[in-house]
């Protein structure tokens, strides 16, 4: 069974900016990646990277134009995948796509959020990334 991790907050929450942080981070450990879409440095994007003989897949778009899209995208690219990193708002169109990709999928999923602080949202966001890729080995997912 694959496990999807959902981000979700509202609009500017940090979001992107969290699984940006998150992808350098495995892209360090794991160097075999392949950028899909955009890139990790700005804006949003769609990253696969191979680890342990598994496939993690990142999409950092969570608003609903053109989400579906985006899945459609990574999963065609990749077939399946064992962990997926996304991004959701917290309520509406991406919280019932992002559901009716995990039951498709038959996935587990884990919602969390990004801390809510405007002061230190960078050091914050770096944070929520490390607690993110910490999981991977805390649940033995990959």
């Amino acid at each position: 069974m694959s496990t999807m991790i959902i981000l979700q907050g509202v609009s500017n929450a940090g979001k992107t900016t969290t699984l940006r942080k998150l992808a350098k981070l495995l892209i360090e450990e794991y160097p075999n990646y392949e950028i899909i879409e955009g890139t990790v440095e700005e804006y949003d994007f769609i990253i696969k990277i191979e680890a342990n003989n598994k496939i993690i897949g990142i999409v950092s778009m969570g608003d609903d134009s053109g989400l579906i899209n985006k899945l459609k995208l990574i999963y065609d690219k990749c077939g399946t995948i064992d962990l997926f990193y996304g991004a959701s708002r917290t309520k509406g169109e991406t919280v019932r796509i992002i559901n009716n990709l995990a039951k498709d999928k038959n996935a587990n999923t884990i919602w969390t959020s990004t801390y809510k602080n405007k002061q230190n949202s960078e050091k914050l966001n770096a944070i929520k990334a490390k607690e993110l890729y910490e999981l991977i080995d805390k649940l033995k997912l990959i």
